[in-house]
């Protein structure tokens, strides 16, 4: 799927895509870090990656929000990313994405943060 294909698809179906990617990112208690919001971003688009659809050219981490709210810490990441293709009709252009991951931790919880990606 390309990512052109996906931004016409609604918010709605963003977020349950989001939600399915749902990832456990680090047992460590300090804030998201720059690399784990790229891990969530390369595992929600895995499939492409490994299907050599498209690589990643940079990312880069934007402003970011910290609050709580029914037992859990949000924090929210502004990220942006260029790729570029490598197959089909849009080989070898580079597209610009830019969107926001949400990420969660139970207050006082082992698990660590989990983050969502939404576009």
């Amino acid at each position: 799927m390309s990512i052109r294909r996906f931004n016409r698809y609604s918010k709605i179906a963003s977020m349950l895509l989001g939600a399915i990617s749902l990832i456990l990112i680090s047992a460590c208690s300090t804030d998201p870090s720059e690399s784990d919001a790229r891990k969530v971003f390369e595992d929600h688009w895995k499939d492409n990656i490994k299907n050599e659809e498209f690589k990643i050219i940079s990312f880069k981490r934007g402003d970011a929000k910290i609050g709580e709210g029914f037992g859990m810490k949000i924090y929210i990441m502004k990220y942006e990313a260029e790729i570029k293709y490598l197959k089909g009709p849009q080989k070898g252009e580079i597209e610009k994405i830019k969107g926001e991951i949400i990420f969660r931790k139970a207050i006082g919880g082992d698990l660590g943060w989990m983050g969502e990606i939404y576009r």
